[in-house]
């Protein structure tokens, strides 16, 4: 028979790159997430219209960076369904349900 040698560091760095290679590929594979297209929208229609018919001062972005970019905006009127489905109070100021 033959005799068994020691291992070498030269081994041990082999042994780690066969582990090593194989799980960062996979991870590599299922991690990348492509960026989602980013779609403007158009704020101020919509704060035109929520000044229009709320009896209140409405909050708005103001002194915004050039970089900024606005990609949902919602005014809801009161009664109607809002963010989840939750119905709007009835009366301004009043959050209650």
């Amino acid at each position: 028979m033959a005799e068994r040698r020691n291992a070498t560091a030269r081994d041990m760095i082999v042994a780690m790159a066969v582990l090593l290679v194989p799980i960062l590929l996979v991870s590599w594979w299922f991690t990348r997430v492509p960026e989602p297209p980013v779609t403007p929208v158009d704020w101020r229609p919509l704060l035109a219209d929520a000044r229009a018919h709320s009896p209140y001062r409405v909050a708005h972005p103001e002194a915004l960076p050039g970089s900024w970019t606005c990609v949902r905006a919602r005014w809801t009127p009161k009664g109607e369904a809002g963010l989840g489905g939750t119905p709007c109070p009835a009366t301004p100021g009043s959050w209650a349900s």
